[in-house]
């Protein structure tokens, strides 16, 4: 082969690796929904953040964001979930 057609040749099989490789990761559930829908094993998502603890969410104060439930330790940690879903949840 020329180095030409090598490297078209290399190109394109690291074209087909990456694009196998983001169809996998598409497929993923972006949360572990497995017990039951409940994301984070029931703990409050934004006290990870607010408080620096984990705390275990309430079955009072729920929500359902992309196909799985979120407890809250309290109604002002789901306003802000509500508010800024990105920062809490996608950083978890």
């Amino acid at each position: 082969m020329t180095s030409s057609r090598a490297r078209r040749f290399t190109f394109f099989v690291l074209g087909w690796v990456l694009s196998g490789v983001a169809a996998w990761a598409m497929t993923k559930p972006l949360f572990d929904t497995s017990r039951g829908q409940l994301a984070t094993r029931g703990y409050d998502a934004v006290s990870y953040f607010t408080d620096g603890k984990a705390v275990l969410g309430s079955t009072a104060i729920e929500h359902r964001w992309m196909n799985a439930v979120w407890r809250f330790a309290s109604a002002e940690h789901r306003e802000l979930s509500d508010r800024y879903p990105l920062e809490y949840y996608i950083n978890m």
